[in-house]
């Protein structure tokens, strides 16, 4: 049952993304479509695409779902409505819009009905933490103060909307980092309302650091509508440490982000950041958007029985979802949702960017095992952009997504203090 739960938890997650690198599909893997029993229905209204995704979108958003299987038992039969109302001829893109709607719901949209519905079980949605890394313990560390607000300039869509952090002072007894800080963001549908006493944040608090944790938008206390896996969180980050510096000027900044949190922080970097910033280190992130929702799809294409298992449906059958229409779904998802929505450039590969232009010393850390962020395209590959005498690796072969810690304790422990010292000397 674990693996059920792991493979739809990676499958769909667009923080998300799987180990290893994107597999060939071995000649096991059909990448044949399959068909709806579709044929003979004659077309009773006109259909126009665009029209359409708005309208599954509206209809996914009315629905209140107890489980998993319910919502995707509803989306079945209006799909089957659908297709006698728009025909045979359309009966394709009916299914190819509702996949990815599928994918877009899961990966970007605040109030998602499949994190809703996963959420509904409390089982399923601790193995769906686990698999993410969302690793909330309830508790804070000492000193924390409650949630602070500050209005920014949304990008997304120019309005303005309310971003959250929570800000850590140095443990008292330990003075020598005072005049540092360590400004984090969580990973993919991750918030710090749940706490921030977490092995991964306390290494920096034992250490003496100052500590500023940016809420993420679109999933705890912060605005927005969308998930833009650090598009615009990295526009977050840099409001706040604008706001942090105004009142301590002197601070000097590492940046610190796990998953998705890396990835924002990679795309600080290939903006115009503040000269505070002293260093990175990143986690488990990812180079390019499209490449790992590219990465989620294929494994959701290849984990098909497990999915149908798990939800009732066959993805490849209802939605379209095959290995072979990797790229038709791709621009799918990108035309009538990710783009027009969420105003998403999942092209734009501001991460690589960030490293590639920013001259300081940078950290990479990845499990060699990771199943949600493929190692050697994303870690591996990062860690030679830019000025590579300048790169420094901790890359751990059996840790999975944002394992290292776990696995080599002392090792993640020791790459960490050498290379605070090295940026702080």
């Amino acid at each position: 049952m674990k693996k059920k739960y792991t493979i739809f938890a990676i499958s769909m997650a667009v923080a998300l993304v799987l180990g290893g690198e994107v597999q060939s599909i071995n000649d096991s893997v059909e990448a044949q479509e399959l068909q709806h029993t579709v044929k003979n229905v004659k077309q009773t209204e006109d259909f126009n695409p665009t029209k359409y995704a708005n309208e599954i979108e509206n209809f996914v958003k009315q629905q209140n779902p107890v489980s998993i299987k319910s919502l995707f038992s509803t989306i079945a039969l209006k799909e089957k409505a659908d297709f006698e109302k728009y025909g045979e001829a359309n009966a394709a893109q009916v299914k190819m819009l509702w996949g990815s709607y599928v994918f877009f719901d899961f990966g970007f949209v605040k109030d998602s009905k499949i994190i809703e519905a996963i959420k509904n079980n409390p089982s399923v949605y601790a193995k769906f933490k686990k698999t993410v890394n969302i690793n909330g313990t309830g508790a804070f560390l000492p000193g924390t103060g409650s949630p602070e607000s500050i209005s920014i300039k949304n990008n997304e869509d120019g309005s303005n909307i309310d971003s959250y952090a929570y800000y850590t002072p140095h443990n008292p007894d330990i003075t020598k980092n005072a005049d540092k800080t360590v400004v984090m963001h969580g990973g993919f549908r991750g918030g710090y309302e749940a706490g921030n006493d977490t092995p991964e944040i306390r290494t920096f608090y034992d250490k003496g650091y100052n500590i500023l944790c940016v809420d993420n938008r679109a999933t705890s206390l912060s605005g927005g509508d969308y998930v833009t896996f650090g598009q615009y969180e990295s526009d977050d980050v840099q409001a706040w440490i604008n706001h942090y510096l105004k009142d301590k000027p002197d601070q000097k900044i590492v940046l610190y982000g796990g998953s998705m949190g890396a990835s924002t922080m990679m795309s600080v970097l290939a903006k115009n950041y503040s000269s505070n910033i002293k260093g990175i280190i990143e986690n488990c992130g990812f180079a390019n958007i499209r490449n790992e929702l590219g990465y989620v799809y294929t494994m959701a294409a290849i984990g098909k029985n497990e999915l149908k298992d798990l939800t009732g449906t066959d993805f490849a059958e209802d939605f379209s979802v095959t290995p072979m229409n990797l790229q038709k779904m791709m621009e799918t998802i990108n035309n009538y949702y990710i783009k027009p929505k969420a105003n998403v450039d999942i092209d734009g590969n501001l991460p690589a960017q960030g490293i590639t232009n920013a001259i300081m010393p940078k950290l990479f850390i990845h499990g060699e095992s990771d199943l949600v962020v493929p190692f050697k395209d994303n870690g591996q590959y990062l860690a030679t952009l830019g000025d590579t005498n300048n790169n420094y690796k901790f890359f751990v072969p059996k840790a999975g997504h944002g394992e290292a810690q776990t696995i080599d304790g002392n090792g993640y422990d020791k790459a960490i203090s050498d290379y605070l010292n090295l940026i702080f000397k």
